[in-house]
């Protein structure tokens, strides 16, 4: 997150001791979950509401770790300067212009689409 960014040492120790804090509260990945996901997956017959239901449970502890890291990404971005700050979003500017331009790559244009016309 911070690539590009020159942090101070404190900075450094600050965002370190806040990921060492992070490692103890936030919510482990639930290899119990993972297991049942499995057995419904391998099982003779396929069951889509107990799939779903698995998948909606794993889904929620998901949503759960990704709060946690954004609550701590929250804290190490406020430990930044003005100008640390305006580097780093300006970086995230960057790589969401690249991404769109790769994700715009992918789509097909309407000239590479096939036509309906030639097929018939």
């Amino acid at each position: 997150m911070f690539d590009g960014v020159n942090l101070t040492e404190q900075q450094r120790q600050q965002m370190r001791d806040l990921m060492h804090q992070a490692r103890k509260h936030l919510p482990h990945i639930n290899v119990d979950q993972l297991e049942t996901m499995h057995k419904l997956v391998t099982a003779e017959n396929f069951d889509q509401k107990a799939v779903r239901a698995q998948a909606e449970v794993m889904a929620q502890e998901q949503v759960d770790r990704q709060v946690e890291m954004a609550r701590i990404r929250n804290q190490m971005f406020n430990l930044l300067s003005p100008e640390q700050k305006e580097t780093l979003n300006q970086k995230h500017q960057q790589r969401m212009q690249e991404m769109q331009q790769q994700m715009a790559g992918l789509q097909p244009t309407s000239a590479q689409k096939p036509s309906s016309m030639m097929t018939q």
